[in-house]
């Protein structure tokens, strides 16, 4: 699976935007099938242009990203100063991508969360994968994995929860062509993916 990694420190926000899908594009040409962008707090206002800039760029089939306290790229790992880190990828054989974007909602019921990748359910574990972003504040993960076990039991669940924010409604997630501020923004990933999981300490 070729894929490539950037990172850049430079405080402006399109310069670093731009930065980094110039590094991804001479490490990665041709199709981006996945790419993740973490930012810290000091490009928050300008996370529209980050959607835009990678869209425009690199024209990924998926684009996942969030704020994050600590921002690490490549073998760097930068914290209280600007940061810009981007992760993409093209798959060697065919994968199939179906992003989606989870709220809560209160229910008569209780808390359930609305905006489920219908091919999900019953999927197998083997070949299918979520990665997923949440906002702490917003999104209850832990109602998220005990719907996951029950639907689709073996399937793995990857990515974090971001940080750096303080209060609900500061979170900043990249969706596609957008930015929400609550839930959770993942990708359901079927086929030859290649992925290994490996838990942080």
């Amino acid at each position: 699976m070729p894929f490539a990694a950037a990172l850049s420190t430079v405080e402006p926000t399109l310069r670093a935007v731009e930065e980094v899908c110039t590094q991804t594009r001479t490490r990665l040409p041709g199709e981006v099938d996945l790419a993740i962008l973490f930012f810290s707090t000091h490009h928050t206002r300008a996370a529209e242009d980050l959607v835009r800039v990678v869209r425009e760029r690199l024209a990924p089939r998926c684009l996942l990203g969030c704020i994050a306290e600590s921002v690490i790229g490549n073998d760097r790992e930068i914290e209280q100063s600007p940061a810009l880190s981007l992760w993409a990828c093209r798959w060697a054989r065919p994968v199939t991508m179906e992003p989606f974007h989870l709220v809560m909602e209160r229910t008569a019921d209780g808390p359930s969360l609305f905006g489920w990748p219908d091919e999900l359910s019953g999927a197998d574990g083997a070949d299918t994968a979520v990665l997923l972003l949440g906002d702490p504040f917003t999104f209850p993960i832990d109602l998220f994995l005990r719907r996951v076990n029950e639907d689709a039991p073996g399937v793995r669940v990857l990515g974090g929860m971001a940080s750096g924010v303080r209060a609900p409604g500061q979170c900043r997630l990249l969706f596609q062509d957008a930015v929400k501020d609550q839930g959770a923004a993942g990708v359901l990933l079927r086929g030859p993916i290649g992925l290994r999981s490996i838990v942080s300490q």
